[in-house]
């Protein structure tokens, strides 16, 4: 497996690749679709999208990163897997990816969220060294009655801290 940052040319496919592997997830909250995912081609383009690719470079899963510069943290916006290659270890595989680039620029922390009532996902993240901090509601927009799970690895400690 390759794990490289996505290039342009992916947006499109990488956009199929989303609203295939969130569709039983958005069911499950009651919407028929995932998307749109407009943002793809500027957090692209920012560095922020990397890919798991085959060795004949087919795109088995994808990941989008930012930033949590206040905090030190980089936070796990969004893990997809193909559906006919979920299970196999590709997630965990991009889970490692984003720890390995968050320890080279000395990140504290990983920091993700998802769907508390998912259990197979909190049990993906957690048995990936990350622990549920707290459970609470949509981070961003409106409310939509699903609590979410926010999960975080710490990656350092600080010398001296109490």
């Amino acid at each position: 497996m390759i794990l490289r940052p996505a290039l342009p040319e992916e947006a499109e496919p990488l956009a199929r690749l989303l609203a295939a592997a969130f569709l039983e997830y958005v069911r499950g909250l009651g919407r028929e679709a995932s998307g749109p995912y407009d943002w793809l081609p500027e957090r692209i383009a920012a560095g922020e999208v990397h890919v798991a690719a085959d060795p004949g470079g087919r795109v088995l899963g994808m990941l989008a990163l930012t930033w949590d510069a206040g905090e030190q943290n980089l936070v796990v916006d969004l893990l997809a897997v193909d559906p006919a290659c979920q299970g196999q270890g590709t997630g965990r595989a991009m889970l490692a990816h984003a720890e390995t680039l968050a320890c080279a620029r000395d990140a504290r922390a990983l920091r993700l969220h998802t769907v508390a009532r998912y259990e197979h996902l909190v049990r993906l993240y957690t048995g990936a060294g990350y622990a549920v901090t707290h459970l609470g509601p949509r981070p961003k927009g409106e409310d939509d009655g699903h609590p979410r799970a926010f999960l975080m690895k710490p990656l350092r400690t600080e010398i001296g801290a109490a």
